[in-house]
């Protein structure tokens, strides 16, 4: 994925860019992501960038990452070829962009063909049409994939992080996950949480990728109230708590037998998957590995469902790392990290213990 450069440059002078005329849409859009990225914001008191479009510029948060779509979209193009014109408004763009969750190759061929074939008569419906065929090819082709048998992960393909993740998730790369998996705490801190996390997968995600949180009932609301803000709500899944497991919300009377799993992706129609059930099931409880663990054949149904073979799957509260033996189990590469030294030491061996396990050829999912 394309890395957005840092120049270093002030809050004033960013600020300077946007103010001139929007001089240019590539270049407005650039010095948000900088603004966002490096958190200079906050140098105006504002807790969040969303806040900060909507009170220093008077932008929906769809505007502002319209343009932060399009000036990545375009630096796309740019190191993806030497010869072409680059796209002349937003317009045109904002149709190329969905591309950018197939790879920035697929935006850099769709791009030169239609230079190829309409020169400077390129319009954004003309773009759009072609997009959108493309996007039905590649979803047949990944269709097909899902029916391949995944790769053999190796030591290289996971590694699992010893910290707190509210402090190094800001040093990971832009657009380097597909699918951030986590089951985060259920007490009332899960709602600032679940809202930072969001913002972090907004920039850490591949156009398209998806944040699956499940999370309890109790603060679901604000907790969706939180994650919305940030990235593109797509549905609610049903996780079906198996062997009669029931926890009694007391207040409110309810023996719960189920787990909401809320799944947003960045951008509304970039996600290029089939058709899915919206209940998941697993085979039993599983807490030998830790208090709060969920069993690995869960955790696989969910990361089945939304990557394929050879993606990066995150989990910043991994625990025992069930998540993660359930990705490289089924050929997905993971990180992990967990601010527990027994968890993290517990996590690194049961995630080793899954690759050897695959290169012997053996099945970790039971």
């Amino acid at each position: 994925m394309n890395t957005l450069e840092v120049t270093g440059r002030t809050l004033t002078e960013l600020e300077g860019i946007i103010e001139r005329g929007q001089q240019t849409f590539v270049e407005v859009g650039q010095a948000l992501l900088e603004i966002r990225d490096r958190r200079l914001y906050r140098e105006q008191g504002h807790r969040t960038f969303e806040a900060y479009c909507q009170k220093r510029w008077g932008w929906t948060v769809r505007h502002g990452r319209r343009l932060m779509q399009a000036a990545r979209t375009v630096q796309a193009i740019e190191k993806g070829t030497n010869w072409s014109p680059l796209p002349a408004n937003e317009s045109q763009v904002r149709e190329l962009h969905p591309l950018m969750a197939a790879g920035a190759a697929e935006v850099v061929k769709v791009w030169q063909d239609l230079r190829a074939e309409y020169g400077d008569d390129v319009t954004a419906e003309r773009v759009k049409r072609v997009v959108t065929h493309r996007l039905k090819e590649i979803k047949r082709k990944r269709q097909q994939d899902e029916d391949t048998t995944p790769m053999t992960p190796s030591s290289d393909d996971f590694a699992i992080l010893h910290g707190d993740a509210y402090d190094l998730l800001p040093h990971f790369e832009a657009d380097s996950i597909n699918a951030i998996i986590t089951d985060p705490p259920y007490d009332s801190s899960v709602i600032e949480t679940c809202g930072w996390l969001a913002q972090e997968a907004a920039r850490l995600l591949v156009p398209g990728g998806s944040l699956v949180l499940l999370v309890g009932q109790y603060y679901l609301p604000q907790v969706m109230a939180a994650v919305s803000t940030h990235l593109h709500y797509r549905w609610t899944l049903a996780y079906l708590t198996p062997g009669g497991q029931s926890p009694q919300v007391w207040v409110h009377h309810i023996n719960c037998f189920w787990k909401p799993v809320i799944w947003l992706t960045k951008g509304a129609d970039e996600y290029v998957r089939p058709w899915m059930s919206d209940v998941l099931r697993s085979d039993a409880n599983d807490k030998r590995f830790h208090r709060w663990g969920q069993s690995v054949s869960g955790m696989a149904e969910i990361v089945e469902r939304f990557t394929l073979p050879g993606e990066w799957v995150l989990d910043p509260f991994c625990g025992a790392g069930t998540v993660g033996v359930a990705a490289l189990t089924l050929g997905r590469r993971f990180r992990g990290i967990d601010r527990d030294e027994k968890s993290f030491t517990l996590a690194s061996r049961r995630c080793k213990e899954a690759v050897d396990a695959c290169a012997a050829g053996k099945n970790g999912l039971a």
